[in-house]
């Protein structure tokens, strides 16, 4: 924790008036939509000519649509990630009402209130066995947030906390079945003599800095982000005992993800359906060594081989249904075949 540190003086716009500036830095720091509204909650328990506010989003988290556009409404200072936790960047204090550990990037002391100042329901409070009724925990937040403050010179106003908190402003509005994603544009410049553009869309790890191709995107059925499974080139059911049949939910995850290649559904511990992009059906089982089990096989790690086999050559497609394919990971390797299937089951 930083110590004290000294501020200049500025003018206020009134003349030959010299004020000096809030002597305590905060910066409230927003991951989902719902910590944001409790964000709000914060500006009105520290009065601004003591404090000076700051806010960013920890980006992430699959629940922030309209999270920056309501950040950005609020009244302080907004900073991107990257300039809250640039070298030399500090607060006094940073506040949270949903953590992720990324958040030890920011050179501040951190606290986080996961149920907001406590208006909203009876939150336990550990310092004196009580419980705080709506509205009371308000004032103890604000009463340890000035404690904290005390170092720097702040002392709390007068008043009641519980007076500061009204009705949290609505979210922006936004459906997720109905939303249009935005619309992103090219500017395509050069020579093209056949008149096709050919676009391959990499996944970019998050605050890497690094914007080369990183491979691809591979999902289960498991996936609950819409966004990621848009996004996947291969997608894989890694259940066996589904009530809709194989074949249905291939076709039907290839329906709903354009950018699909690779589909994969578990027949058994080491048999899987396969669909590729044009459609076709494959079965794909382990090779048994004599004497030795058949080897499992995951249908994921299945789909990714065979889009990295068929699509990330850059030679043209192979061909899956000859010669069958041999899949290492590590030290371990799995021999497996395919027989081509119709479309009507598995």
């Amino acid at each position: 924790m930083s110590g004290p540190r000294h501020r200049p003086e500025r003018y206020d716009p009134a003349w030959a008036t010299l004020r000096p500036l809030p002597a305590v830095d905060v910066l409230g720091v927003a991951r989902t939509l719902t910590s944001a509204t409790r964000l709000r909650d914060l500006v009105r328990l520290l009065p601004p000519q003591d404090v000076e506010l700051f806010f960013t989003i920890n980006t992430g988290s699959a629940f922030s649509a309209g999270l920056e556009e309501y950040v950005r409404s609020l009244p302080g200072r907004f900073l991107t990630w990257e300039e809250a936790t640039a070298p030399g960047r500090s607060f006094d204090l940073a506040v949270a009402f949903a953590v992720h550990p990324s958040m030890r990037e920011v050179d501040a002391p951190l606290m986080v209130l996961p149920h907001g100042v406590g208006y909203n329901r009876l939150v336990p409070e550990v310092t004196d066995g009580g419980l705080g009724a709506p509205g009371e925990a308000a004032a103890r937040v604000r009463r340890a947030l000035y404690g904290f403050f005390a170092g720097r010179g702040v002392r709390e106003p007068a008043g009641d906390a519980r007076e500061a908190l009204g009705a949290l402003p609505d979210p922006p509005r936004r459906t997720a079945h109905t939303d249009a994603p935005g619309v992103c544009t090219f500017d395509v410049t050069g020579d093209c003599t056949d008149g096709v553009v050919t676009l391959r869309r990499f996944p970019v790890v998050a605050r890497s800095g690094r914007t080369e191709p990183r491979g691809f995107l591979a999902v289960t059925d498991g996936e609950t982000s819409p966004l990621w499974r848009q996004a996947a080139e291969v997608a894989a059911r890694t259940v066996t005992d589904a009530g809709l049949p194989a074949a249905d939910w291939l076709e039907r995850r290839a329906a709903d993800s354009p950018a699909l290649l690779v589909a994969t559904a578990a027949l058994s511990p080491h048999r899987c359906l396969l669909r590729l992009r044009d459609g076709r059906l494959l079965e794909a089982e382990t090779a048994r060594e004599w004497g030795l089990p058949r080897p499992e096989l995951h249908p994921l790690v299945l789909g990714a081989a065979v889009n990295l086999w068929q699509y990330g050559g850059g030679g043209g497609a192979a061909e899956p249904a000859t010669g069958g394919l041999l899949i290492r990971t590590g030290a371990a390797a799995v021999r497996v075949r395919f027989v081509p299937q119709d479309r009507t089951g598995d």
